[in-house]
């Protein structure tokens, strides 16, 4: 397979992580990551054109035309592949996966094992664990934890915090705009009516 983008090793960021152990020692983890530059022409993408940071080349595909833009970056395990976005200072870590027509965007994060793909778009967005975003889902602030399924044509904006169980899912047409809710789901919900009345429940 033809290499689409090189390292930049002079072009790079060091990331340092700090955690609080049960004795109240701190744990420090660092890692580097680096400019990417594309090889060839691809997509929008021009040979020269300046990406953002990855931490190694399993973090980008040089298949298909993926890319992560400007000062976005992917560390850890996390993949970015097929022809998915990466950009606007969105950030990937852990397993996280970016893939098919998906964009993470505008400064959202993702980590754990959280997927985003088919034509999904996610902008302004925290999402943590299992949570799998698809189909022509939009997500526009908030943040999600756990299991929770978004698909269909679900549009959720505002500044929520969801939850999800095992069966968690939210589906179908369901357009709505939160200021400040908390919720935690256990069922799948296909329409506004549905969703409104259990958070209003």
């Amino acid at each position: 397979m033809e290499k689409k983008y090189k390292f930049l090793k002079d072009d790079y960021i060091d990331i340092h992580l700090y955690y609080d152990s049960e004795d109240e020692s701190e744990m420090q983890e660092e890692y580097r990551l680096y400019r990417i530059q594309a090889l060839r022409d691809f997509g929008d993408v021009k040979k020269g054109d300046l990406g953002g940071y990855i931490q190694s080349q399993k973090n980008l595909s040089h298949s298909g035309n993926c890319w992560i833009y400007d000062k976005s970056i992917a560390g850890d395990d996390s993949k970015v592949k097929n022809n998915a976005k990466v950009m606007d200072g969105a950030i990937l870590r852990g397993a996280a996966v970016v893939s098919k027509n998906a964009v993470l965007t505008n400064n959202a994060k993702l980590a754990s094992s959280a997927i985003v793909t088919d034509n999904a778009v996610v902008e302004f967005t925290d999402i943590y664990g299992e949570n799998v975003i698809k189909d022509n889902a939009v997500l526009d602030g908030g943040e999600i934890y756990g299991n929770l399924v978004v698909s269909g044509n679900a549009k959720l904006s505002g500044d929520f915090i969801f939850f999800g169980y095992k069966n968690g899912e939210i589906s179908g047409n369901i357009d709505l705009e939160f200021s400040t809710i908390r919720k935690s789901f256990r069922d799948k919900f296909e329409t506004n009516e549905e969703l409104l009345n259990y958070i209003n429940s």
